[in-house]
């Protein structure tokens, strides 16, 4: 879960499951607070609780100071990221990615298979696409589809539902040796915004993340 909070006055944000106390991070000591975070949740599905803690907390107007006031509940949804994944916004994970670096042939296809989970459910259809740079980060040719050639939208996916996607990229006759980079991403094809990388801390790293090398000689 990420959270941020913003406001004035005094006491602690405390975040609950049930009796236990989860993460005590903010204090607010008076005028204008900023504060925020990345609280960890096991397979709990009750609501988490999040409200202020204090000795003159008030939870309304003209209300008796009280030692703890409920700011709402937070519904813990979807599947975790597994352990080596990568997250595309909280919404879909990389597994692991794959292809035959035999396949790499000047005007040849590269066929590059990846496995998804779905960490969430989804009401729009993302694209994936998959890029093949070269050693200065110069795109050399890429391709873009839905999953699966097209015929899997995201939002028909089911929360924690494993995806096997194989695209096909076909590489330029004049391919010249070297190494050269494979990427992968998703965007909107509405507005061509793209889905974000997160680290662990749920902070943003990127738009596209590659998933490895291959070398093509002659």
């Amino acid at each position: 879960v990420r959270w941020g909070i913003e406001g004035d006055g005094g006491g602690r944000l405390v975040w609950r499951l049930g009796d236990e106390e989860l993460m005590r991070e903010v204090s607010v000591e008076g005028g204008k607070a900023f504060g925020g975070g990345v609280l960890t949740v096991g397979e709990e599905t009750a609501p988490l609780q999040v409200g202020m803690v204090g000795e003159t907390a008030y939870c309304g107007w003209l209300a008796w100071p009280r030692a703890w006031c409920q700011l709402g509940l937070v519904e813990v949804a979807g599947v975790a990221v597994p352990t080596g994944a990568v997250n595309f916004d909280d919404k879909i994970a990389l597994l692991s990615a794959s292809w035959d670096e035999a396949d790499l042939v000047a005007g040849g296809q590269l066929e590059v298979t990846l496995t998804w989970q779905a960490l969430a459910a989804m009401d729009k259809n993302y694209t994936v696409f998959v890029q093949v740079l070269d050693e200065g980060g110069r795109l050399v040719v890429g391709g873009d589809a839905w999953p699966v050639q097209g015929t899997y939208g995201t939002a028909e996916w089911g929360v924690g539902e494993k995806v096997n996607d194989t695209h096909v990229v076909t590489l330029p006759i004049d391919l010249a040796e070297g190494r050269y980079r494979v990427q992968v991403g998703f965007y909107l094809l509405a507005t061509l915004e793209r889905l974000p990388v997160l680290g662990e801390e749920g902070n943003v790293v990127g738009d596209t993340w590659v998933v490895g090398d291959v070398r093509y000689e002659r």
